[in-house]
C-alpha cells in the first residue's frame, strides 16, 4: 500500500531520470545491507538513540525503545519496507505511465467522486500488479534467511531460521524436521501463488471484456 500511494502520487516525478534513480538506488543493495543499516540506526546503541540522548529527548540510550531483535519484528518490518517499497513502485510505474488517465476524467464527468474514480478507473489496472508483487514478496520474505538472522528475535524464530538450525544441527534426528519445514513452506507458497495467479488472470480477462 505504501508503494501504491507513492506511485500514484509521484509517478510524474518518478518517471523522470532523477526520480527513477532514486527508486533504483535502494534496489542495488542486498537485503543484508539494508538490515545492517537498520541495525546501525535503530538499535539501542545505534545512531538514533545517540541523537535522542544528545538532544535530551531520552534520559539514557537504554531508554530508547527496542526496535531490533524484538519479538514484534519491527526491525525486520523496517528493513523490508525500505527494500521492497521501491520494488513495488517499479512494478506499478509502467501501469501509471501507460494507463489512459482520461478514464478518471470520464468518471468525474458522470458524477463520480475521487473514490469512484479510483475504484472504477484505476484499481482494475493496478490490482493484478499488486497481487503479483505480493506473491513475489510473500514467497521471498517467508523463505528469507539473512534479515531474520540479523534482526529477528531468538524466540519466536522465523521458519527459515528454524529450518537452517534443524538442517545444520549436530543432531541428525532434527534433519527430517528441516525437510518437512522446507516442503511445507514450498507447498504454502505454491498454493498462495496459484490462487493469486488465478485471480489476476481472471481480472485481466474481465478487463479485456470491458468488465471489472
Amino acid at each position: 500500500m505504501i508503494g501504491l500511494l507513492l506511485t500514484r502520487t509521484f509517478y510524474p516525478v518518478i518517471n523522470r531520470l532523477p526520480g527513477k534513480l532514486s527508486v533504483w538506488l535502494p534496489m542495488l543493495f542486498p537485503h543484508f545491507v539494508w538490515g545492517y543499516i537498520v541495525l546501525l540506526l535503530f538499535e539501542q546503541s545505534g545512531l538514533f538513540s545517540y541523537m535522542f540522548h544528545h538532544l535530551g529527548i531520552i534520559e539514557s540510550r537504554e531508554s530508547f525503545p527496542i526496535l531490533t531483535n524484538d519479538q514484534n519484528g519491527i526491525g525486520m518490518i523496517l528493513t523490508y519496507i525500505g527494500k521492497e517499497v521501491p520494488f513495488v513502485v517499479l512494478m506499478l510505474l509502467p501501469v501509471y505511465v501507460q494507463k489512459n488517465h482520461q478514464y478518471k476524467d470520464l468518471v468525474r464527468t458522470l458524477g463520480g467522486g475521487r473514490w469512484a474514480a479510483f475504484k472504477d478507473a484505476e484499481w482494475p489496472w493496478v490490482s493484478p500488479i499488486l497481487l503479483e508483487s505480493g506473491v513475489i514478496l510473500f514467497a521471498f520474505i517467508l523463505s528469507a534467511y539473512e534479515v531474520p538472522y540479523l534482526l529477528g528475535a531468538t524466540f519466536p524464530e522465523m521458519i527459515s531460521i528454524l529450518t537452517y538450525d534443524w538442517f545444520y544441527a549436530g543432531d541428525w534426528s532434527e534433519r527430517p524436521l528441516a525437510f518437512a519445514a522446507m516442503i511445507s513452506t514450498s507447498i504454502l507458497i505454491g498454493i498462495v501463488s496459484w490462487g493469486l495467479y488465478a485471480i489476476t488472470n481472471r481480472k485481466r480477462w474481465l478487463l479485456t471484456k470491458g468488465k471489472r
